[in-house]
């Protein structure tokens, strides 16, 4: 408040308050910087509801995409920019008997797009998830991650596989139909991978299958396996597993995989890795070592599906 209590030469009474004439009042200051937000908004929202790729056919006419326009927000339309990663990102949902589910994608649609589901204690914003998508995303790919059906829905426990199966199945319909890839892989980490897989196993309607941490058996019961429909994909599958995963024993995969089809079924080990990816300072590696192997073999694996 320094300077706005002083004495006026103009006759006016002493110790009277005014205003310095260089510097504009507050309102003005809060009506100018209410215009430029504005502005800016207008500006946001045009290129958001510009060329219709940007948003596509997922919010057109849709009451979500009017919600989030009126919000001001940087959410316009249902795209954001996901500071993990430093890109646009778009979501929309898809109703189901049981309720919605949420989807989340690369705004920029590739002629690649692979879609990746969560584990069963995971979701689709999991660290583990997102870093598996930012190395899937590498090659040239797009990426679309979705929560499953009990997940949406505020669950712990997974439904039933089934259930399962049939969420994906919609999640690969909505896809198509709102992205138009021109070759599409689908999988995930761990129990989204072997959903993905199951649904391969009754007959094939995806370019590739990726499975990282796929979960052949649960921790501690190498006796049950989770292998007995396996034999029956003949999609390109590209499996990631690290050798410390507790879900499959390197032994005990490499006898499976002698009944798979090497010409359909690659087999990626990460030495020291666990379930999610995580190596021992002890091993000497470290996560940069892990991204430089896992997206070299995504990579080579891309390029002849």
């Amino acid at each position: 408040m320094r300077n706005l209590r002083r004495t006026r030469n103009d006759g006016g009474q002493r110790g009277q308050r005014v205003k310095p004439p260089d510097q504009p009042s507050r309102g003005l200051r809060e009506l100018q910087h209410h215009e430029a937000l504005r502005g800016l908004v207008t500006r946001l929202e045009s290129w958001v509801s510009g060329p219709p790729w940007r948003v596509g056919r997922a919010y057109r006419g849709s009451e979500r995409l009017t919600a989030m326009r009126r919000s001001r927000s940087m959410e316009l339309a249902g795209i954001r920019l996901e500071t993990w990663t430093g890109h646009f990102v778009m979501r929309w949902i898809v109703q189901l008997s049981g309720g919605e589910i949420p989807f989340l994608a690369d705004e920029e649609t590739r002629e690649t797009v692979v879609i990746l589901a969560h584990g069963a204690g995971s979701h689709m914003e999991h660290k583990t998830l997102e870093w598996l998508a930012s190395l899937a995303r590498q090659p040239g790919a797009s990426v679309v991650r979705f929560d499953f059906l009990y997940r949406a829905l505020g669950k712990s426990m997974p439904d039933r596989m089934p259930v399962l199966m049939e969420t994906y199945r919609a999640v690969i319909g909505s896809v198509r139909e709102r992205l138009a890839p021109k070759r599409l892989i689908i999988g995930g980490h761990s129990m989204g991978g072997r959903v993905a897989s199951m649904i391969e196993s009754e007959g094939r309607i995806a370019d590739g299958l990726l499975l990282f941490g796929y979960p052949l058996h649960p921790p501690g019961q190498p006796e049950k396996l989770r292998d007995t429909h396996l034999p029956a994909i003949k999609t390109p599958t590209l499996q990631i597993n690290g050798t410390r995963d507790d879900f499959c024993g390197p032994e005990i995969m490499a006898k499976v995989a002698a009944n798979l089809d090497p010409d359909t079924w690659t087999l990626k080990w990460i030495e020291g890795a666990d379930h999610s990816y995580a190596v021992k300072k002890s091993s000497g590696r470290s996560r940069k070592d892990l991204e430089i192997e896992i997206r070299s073999a995504l990579s080579g694996w891309l390029a002849k599906v």
